[in-house]
């Protein structure tokens, strides 16, 4: 895994986009500025899960991304999409149900 998508560095990336103090963020972390980007998430960490879905919430950010990365968001699209075929599955099956002499 790059730095570029470590917890931290997408952590560091929020924290500038929101305009925030870095020096709060070290003071957050309890790392240096060269610390912070290669920061990995411990989910074995009860507190750092907690910790990390409230600076999500401090950031206006999904949990999700900013604990799992890029990959997260691009699971949950292939979740939702599997989802609404099954609802389109079922929608066609209870339209052939109501015209059973419909075709495609």
């Amino acid at each position: 895994m790059g730095m570029a998508n470590t917890f931290g560095a997408r952590l560091l990336r929020a924290w500038i986009d929101k305009g925030f103090r870095l020096s709060r963020l070290t003071e957050i972390t309890g790392c240096t500025l060269e610390q912070i980007p290669r920061l990995e998430f411990d989910e074995s960490q009860p507190s750092m899960l907690s910790s990390a879905r409230d600076i999500a919430a401090t950031l206006s950010v999904d949990p999700g991304w900013l604990i799992y990365g890029d990959e997260y968001h691009a699971g949950e699209m292939l979740r939702l999409m599997r989802e609404q075929t099954d609802c389109l599955h079922e929608l066609l099956a209870l339209a052939r149900a109501a015209k059973p002499d419909w075709t495609d």
